[in-house]
């Protein structure tokens, strides 16, 4: 459900954080295969389907070997590329006309027969490091507390959770997912 007059609030990314932590908390209580969260079907030039891989770790499956990549790979390829299978990149294709030009779908794609120096397979170059709110952004972040119907707020830091290192993790890539000023408007509710 979309309400305009909710968008600043960022509840989409509150509710992908949300369920990425229920991911998480699920493969803790030994539940197997579940530490992973499946966002949905992605389309690369959809710009409303971007915001899927802003989360890190993130993987998108090969089309022809169904093995998983690295979106730090993948999204240099597919911003070439009309169609790349990940794990043979020389595969690709590219569009015949520029979408603007073929009306979008109606590109035709045609094979590229060399290989692009910037398709390495070096593993160095797909490492991501997940970025970190500074200090002072993680000090204004608010968890809350339910007791008796009511929710009691004080600055995560200065929480129970913040001394267990697993919720204080969650509560870092939760505000970092967020977002400085989104994190600095919600309160957290940690399990």
């Amino acid at each position: 459900m979309y309400a305009p007059k909710w968008e600043a609030h960022s509840l989409g990314k509150l509710s992908a954080v949300k369920e990425i932590a229920l991911a998480q908390e699920l493969s803790s209580y030994g539940a197997p295969g579940m530490g992973y969260l499946y966002m949905g079907f992605y389309i690369h030039t959809c710009q409303k389907m971007k915001y899927k891989g802003q989360y890190a770790p993130s993987f998108l499956l090969d089309p022809e070997e169904y093995t998983w990549c690295p979106v730090e790979k993948a999204f240099p390829l597919l911003d070439k590329h009309l169609y790349v299978p990940f794990s043979k990149p020389t595969r690709a294709a590219r569009p015949t006309a520029p979408a603007a030009q073929g009306g979008g779908n109606d590109a035709t794609a045609e094979p590229i027969n060399e290989y692009d120096d910037d398709m390495s397979d070096n593993e160095d170059e797909t490492a991501s490091s997940e970025p970190q709110l500074n200090d002072e952004a993680l000090a204004a972040v608010q968890v809350g507390q339910i007791r008796g119907g009511t929710i009691y707020t004080m600055p995560a830091q200065s929480s129970r959770h913040w001394a267990n290192s697993y919720t204080r993790g969650l509560i870092t890539r939760a505000a970092t997912l967020l977002g400085e000023e989104a994190s600095q408007k919600v309160i957290l509710l940690p399990p």
